[in-house]
């Protein structure tokens, strides 16, 4: 059934709207503020460190998260309103992809970081199958969502919103398999200890590149958890009874992605990698000519943690 035109809360019962419950103007102005003030200090470390495609997706995510909730807020005096409803639909479902495409970036990092000889994956391989899900799973939303916006009828958005849980699903495997290669990763570490990257042995040895490696697990974990609420939620439609909870919204979405954007504010990677960010890169090229380049590289410690000579 399509909602009148003239809708509105004095008229029509909230049922007909798309939301049947109006969103809390004080929870979601709190979320909306959360993520704008992330910005700032976002944008500063990642200019400052010099970490720039990290920060560009971090902050689109944020940007995506803020204007998500301002359609929610606008949803408050007007759920029959298409155009709020997309806004926040749309919105809050892209924005932690492309949180996620920053948390991937950091991978390839960390696996030059510890040494890329005991890696069963190269680097850039690491980056082109997690930019590829990750592509996939913003391409599918993004249609879905574009489906949801040219219908009126709402079993018609439901069909779009359908084709974007397919893309949180790619998002979900994606993740998944992320987090089964850092494990593997990490075992393989303890595994070869005495072919370490000499280079980076004292970055290692810092207390604060190990806290951003256990905070990157935590962020990734948040991040699971809500695209698995996502897909549950948006399977039943916009009429079932986890699309109309707002409470389990915020929770686990909200607040599960906030905890995590809050963990890589805290534990950003520029200061983690203590200025050898743009040392730490990957090369192209293959694993034999990796393995002499690495055997040319300076000794031991001969790159301090503040990324000098």
């Amino acid at each position: 059934m399509a909602v009148p035109l003239v809708c509105a809360l004095n008229k029509c019962p909230i049922e007909w709207g798309y939301v049947h419950y109006q969103p809390s103007v004080g929870g979601n102005a709190f979320m909306c503020a959360a993520f704008g003030l992330l910005a700032a200090p976002a944008l500063y470390l990642g200019i400052t460190h010099k970490v720039k495609l990290f920060t560009f997706c971090f902050v689109m995510g944020l940007l995506g998260e803020v204007i998500g909730y301002i359609g929610r807020i606008l949803l408050h005096n007007n759920p029959f309103s298409k155009d709020y409803f997309l806004i926040y639909l749309i919105c809050t479902t892209i924005a932690p992809t492309f949180t996620a495409a920053a948390v991937y970036l950091t991978l390839a990092r960390i696996v030059v970081v510890y040494g890329e000889g005991i890696s069963r994956i190269r680097p850039r391989t690491y980056t082109l199958l997690f930019s590829g899900f990750d592509l996939i799973a913003l391409i599918v939303i993004a249609v879905g969502g574009g489906m949801a916006a040219v219908v009126v009828l709402q079993w018609k958005i439901d069909r779009g919103t359908h084709i974007m849980v397919a893309g949180l699903v790619v998002q979900v495997v994606s993740l998944v398999i992320f987090l089964a290669l850092c494990f593997e990763y990490s075992l393989r570490v303890r595994k070869y200890r005495g072919e370490l990257n000499p280079k980076y042995a004292v970055l290692r040895g810092a207390s604060r590149f190990k806290l951003f490696l256990w905070a990157l697990a935590v962020a990734t974990i948040l991040l699971f958890v809500r695209a698995v609420y996502r897909v549950a939620e948006l399977s039943g439609g916009f009429r079932g009874k986890l699309a109309q909870d707002e409470v389990l919204f915020m929770i686990l979405d909200g607040a599960m992605v906030l905890l995590a954007c809050i963990i890589l504010v805290a534990f950003h990677p520029g200061p983690a990698f203590g200025g050898v960010w743009k040392d730490a890169t990957f090369r192209w090229g293959s694993k034999k000519a990796i393995d002499e380049s690495m055997m040319q590289d300076i000794p031991t410690e001969s790159v301090s943690y503040n990324g000098k000579h």
